[in-house]
């Protein structure tokens, strides 16, 4: 296991009551008086102390925060510079190598528990077979000494659409059909060449480069908890942009992440998550894209787009097309 070490260092409250981070409040308090019967002096002024705060809902909330947070701590050959991002389910740093300097990404979940671990692990293996240059490289996998695992991946100094749109507002028809048609291209290799779903497809999740000369490329970043191959379920889903199927614990299949792509594509139009909600697109948005995208959000997954008809790509295409939009590596 890695050893990590931190500029603040924390009390171990679970450790001096001898419990698992994940450990319920009767589990908790059980620990506590049995440990009370045989613990004397400064050990149990340690002992009171580190019961105040986990017995304490907000306490305990507050100390699991500071507690997880890899922000400036070392972790196997890496050294955590910054947190980056925040999920549902953990966080995503900016890390370097101690020996290399080379900048790398670190995913971390705080959840120690098997099923995560599990989730994360298969999460590896997927992406060390997963080639693609609009995805982030897998480098390493670490269990660390709280029993969690952190994914090395290769750092993408790239804002994420949200990002994107919050601070220069709403994409133009042409900026979000040529971030679109970069998303699905890739996803055209996940799905077909690899079976592999992404399952978290937003906004937070796609980085934007803009090149020289009007050139556009996006990546795709932090699949789902438990990378899914088809007819899997996922354990989690993304408020406002999951399809129904993956909200209700069901089968996810390639058309649940295009769902997911035509949400994101009402999000970069328009900036609103209201927008989002009710899938409106704005009264400018070209009818033949519209009606592209329409077909993608259909509420039942068995009648949108087949992915797997040899002609979505093609569909897009004529879409943009029809919609007077330039090629994705037009300079127009």
């Amino acid at each position: 296991m890695a050893d990590i070490t931190a500029a603040d260092h924390l009390p171990d409250h679970y450790g001096r009551l001898q419990v698992s981070p994940v450990a319920s409040q009767p589990v908790i308090d059980a620990a506590y008086q049995t440990l009370l019967r045989t613990t004397r002096g400064e050990r149990l002024e340690r002992l009171r102390e580190s019961y105040a705060v986990l017995r304490d809902a907000d306490a305990r909330r507050a100390y699991d925060n500071r507690r997880n947070c890899l922000g400036g701590k070392v972790v196997g050959d890496y050294e955590v510079i910054e947190k980056i991002g925040e999920g549902q389910f953990g966080q995503t740093y900016r890390g370097i190598h101690i020996l290399t300097g080379t900048p790398v990404c670190i995913k971390h979940i705080p959840d120690a528990s098997a099923e995560t671990r599990e989730d994360l692990l298969h999460e590896s293996k997927v992406l060390a077979r997963i080639n693609h240059h609009r995805l982030p490289g897998w480098y390493n996998t670490i269990q660390l000494d709280d029993g969690t695992v952190a994914l090395i991946m290769k750092y993408l100094p790239y804002p994420s659409l949200a990002k994107i749109v919050a601070t220069d507002g709403p994409r133009t028809a042409l900026d979000t059909v040529r971030i679109i048609e970069r998303v699905m291209n890739l996803l055209m290799y996940l799905h077909g060449e690899k079976g592999v779903i992404h399952g978290a497809i937003n906004p937070d999740h796609i980085l934007v480069e803009y090149k020289n000369a009007g050139w556009i490329d996006a990546y795709l970043v932090s699949f789902g908890l438990g990378v899914l191959e088809p007819g899997g379920v996922s354990r989690d889903f993304v408020k406002y942009y999951s399809p129904q199927e993956q909200v209700d614990g069901g089968a996810m299949l390639p058309e649940s992440d295009l769902y997911s792509v035509a949400k994101t594509a009402i999000f970069a139009l328009t900036g609103s998550i209201e927008a989002v909600m009710i899938n409106q697109f704005p009264e400018d948005t070209p009818e033949p894209m519209r009606r592209f995208f329409d077909a993608l959000l259909i509420e039942d997954v068995y009648d949108r787009h087949d992915w797997d008809s040899g002609a979505l790509m093609e569909r897009f295409t004529a879409a943009r097309v029809a919609s007077g939009l330039a090629p994705v590596y037009s300079a127009e």
